[in-house]
């Protein structure tokens, strides 16, 4: 395997970063959860059925670890290399072929929405290991909600295709970890809590999170695959969990007995370029900036620009409100004559139609 083999592209795409101009905390943390996933395959790899706990990434150090290598623009390109030597971990064991053969053809089941298991594909790992390898996978997707893709590439492509994921990867893993529970015992419905981010165990038991949602502490019990994914998050931040919750008589959430997902929140401007409505979509020449508030239980987005708002008590449903509103804006201010508005709907109707917004019917 030539050199160049064991290098990874991981790529930043979307309307969120315009000119590759992707915030230096978001990099850093997605780079670590790209070295995660590195140790969590040679694990893998090695079979190794050590606890993952304390430092035992040490032992993958020398065939795993990525160093920096170049990066490119404009589309925010970061380029490693894998393993700082050509050690072995034992006779069966090439570090720069299995290691990254398990990561893509690991990652592509993860692109593919985790579809059915079967004998060629992660099936053949033991259950640990695939839960770990793809909570390391899941902290390294873009949110749900997020404007951007996240694209891996080797310099081999002949070998490993590329992999692409984008939010939708992520509501799709986070489905498959409330279908494989549901599967294995019966349980009430996952639900899904925002809250603050107000304790963390690790290292210690129980292991569990807190949050803190309406005056109120809820306790999250994660299990060990988890760990890392618990590591990399940060107290006193927003986050969204999911889990299987014990209910108290009023229907109020008592704990989650069992964490599914874990994911910090983000309040950073959305920038969004097309709106989707009603089986058309609007797409325009430059993204709209929308704001992200969360407060009483109620997701609010809220362009000031031209006025648009979008409120639910998920955010899935805040943001279909917010497509739906833009749908309306255009089809009663842009596509309104100037007589019949008022002096702020013609403002409007003007940067709507500077912005070169064109409405079609969707594919």
């Amino acid at each position: 395997m030539s050199e160049n083999s064991k290098r990874l592209e991981i790529t930043f795409k979307g309307d969120a970063f315009p000119n590759g101009a992707v915030p230096i905390a978001l990099l850093a943390n997605k780079l670590k959860l790209l070295q995660d996933i590195l140790f969590h395959a040679a694990a893998t790899v090695e079979n190794d059925t050590a606890a993952r706990r304390g430092r035992w990434t040490r032992r993958y150090g020398e065939v795993a670890e990525p160093t920096y290598v170049n990066s490119h623009h404009s589309d925010l390109t970061i380029e490693v290399e894998v393993g700082r030597s050509a050690a072995v971990l034992s006779a069966e064991f090439d570090p720069r072929g299995e290691l990254l053969d398990c990561v893509f053809d690991f990652g592509d089941w993860v692109q593919e929405g985790c579809r059915a298991l079967d004998a060629d594909g992660p099936r053949k790992m033991r259950a640990d290991q695939r839960e770990s390898l793809l909570r390391a996978f899941n902290g390294l997707l873009p949110g749900e909600e997020d404007n951007y893709q996240i694209e891996l590439r080797n310099a081999s492509p002949s070998r490993h295709p590329r992999l692409l994921f984008t939010p939708e990867t992520k509501k799709q893993v986070r489905n498959y970890f409330v279908r494989e529970t549901a599967a294995s015992v019966f349980k009430p419905e996952p639900m899904s809590l925002v809250g603050e981010l107000i304790k963390i165990h690790v290292d210690v038991g129980p292991q569990k999170i807190a949050i803190r949602r309406n005056g109120r502490d809820i306790d999250c019990f994660y299990s060990e695959p988890m760990r890392d994914q618990i590591t990399n998050l940060m107290a006193g931040s927003m986050v969204e969990v999911t889990g299987d919750p014990t209910l108290d008589r009023h229907g109020n959430v008592i704990k989650l007995d069992r964490l599914l997902d874990v994911s910090t929140v983000s309040m950073d401007p959305l920038r969004i370029s097309r709106f989707e409505h009603g089986g058309k979509v609007y797409v325009q020449r430059e993204p709209f900036v929308v704001n992200v508030q969360y407060e009483d239980d109620l997701w609010t987005y809220h362009c000031p620009q031209i006025n648009l708002w979008g409120c639910g008590e998920r955010r899935e449903d805040a943001l279909k409100d917010l497509h739906e509103n833009f749908a309306y804006l255009w089809r009663e201010v842009a596509e309104e004559s100037d007589g019949v508005l008022d002096s702020q709907a013609r403002k409007i109707k003007e940067l709507l139609r500077n912005n070169d917004v064109q409405a079609r019917a969707e594919a």
